[in-house]
């Protein structure tokens, strides 16, 4: 039986939705094709030792695990949750009353079952939005950052056994399983005091260093670049700490592009979620071009 699911996969910071093709046949051996590294080949052995640990079986025919569109690499372990929901529902263990394909599926399982957090959600929700799916199915680690994009329903779970009785009737689930906060009510809450990254100086607390200020506050004005040249301890770096504290506050857009960067280095935390402070990097000046990209 040939099972389609849907999954997503990071270019850069963005995603692009991936379909999991599963097909159990006649004839004998496990197989994923559509360009896996080595992390999502493994899958295969995660996903069986999770199927047998929660009392369900690995086909005994031939298993073919297709990742679409095949000319795209295919990396990390988020693509643990679909295969073994694919598997389920390929060899007739999971009915599910709506096709399943309506939901994004990501996660990673660990041996017993349980679901592990991911990189890169925001942009899959992003994208699950965009693509009008019924929802994003992620690990409940994960939920608050999907949660982050407005008008998609989220379900956080902790474990592959929640994810069946969802899948089976999504309806009459528990809500103990299900984790469906609304996004709504977090979407304009601003934290200021979690900015991400250090506390940087107020800019009325420099003294002097008139021309310097102003020049700083046409460049900030303006959305200029700044190119600052003096000798150690003229207080280039202080300066250019000092103009967060006058740049406006992110908006919608800007804090979710920036959420982005951070969800896609495995950096994304909720205490990190929204804030009114603009990220403030400081790399060191020896760095080469390629450790700077």
């Amino acid at each position: 039986m040939l099972v389609k699911l849907k999954g997503s996969a990071l270019l850069g910071i963005d995603a692009i939705t991936i379909t999991i093709e599963v097909n159990v046949s006649m004839g004998q051996g496990y197989c994923i094709v559509g360009l896996p590294d080595n992390s999502v080949k493994e899958s295969l052995d995660r996903t069986e030792s999770a199927i047998k640990a929660n009392g369900f079986h690995m086909p005994r025919t031939k298993l073919v695990v297709n990742l679409s569109p095949a000319d795209l690499k295919k990396t990390g372990a988020a693509f643990d949750l679909p295969i073994a929901i694919g598997i389920l529902a390929a060899s007739e263990q999971l009915k599910s009353i709506f096709p399943i394909a309506q939901y994004m599926i990501m996660g990673e399982l660990g041996l017993d079952g349980f679901l592990y957090p991911i990189k890169g959600v925001l942009a899959m929700a992003m994208q699950a939005k965009e693509e009008g799916f019924a929802g994003i199915i992620v690990p409940t680690a994960n939920q608050l950052e999907a949660e982050m994009v407005d008008e998609l329903p989220v379900f956080g779970f902790d474990h592959i056994k929640e994810v069946i009785a969802f899948l089976k009737d999504p309806i009459d689930a528990s809500p103990a399983s299900v984790k469906n906060y609304k996004a709504t009510n977090l979407l304009y809450k601003i934290n200021s005091s979690s900015p991400l990254g250090q506390p940087v100086p107020d800019f009325s607390e420099v003294k002097g260093q008139q021309y310097s200020k102003r020049a700083l506050e046409v460049a900030s004005a303006g959305g200029h670049n700044i190119i600052m040249i003096g000798p150690p301890g003229a207080g280039k770096t202080m300066l250019a700490k000092s103009i967060v504290s006058i740049l406006p506050p992110l908006s919608k857009m800007e804090a979710l592009e920036t959420s982005k960067i951070y969800s896609a280095s495995g950096k994304w935390t909720a205490s990190k979620q929204w804030h009114s402070q603009r990220p403030f990097r400081q790399p060191h000046h020896t760095l080469s071009a390629v450790i700077l990209l």
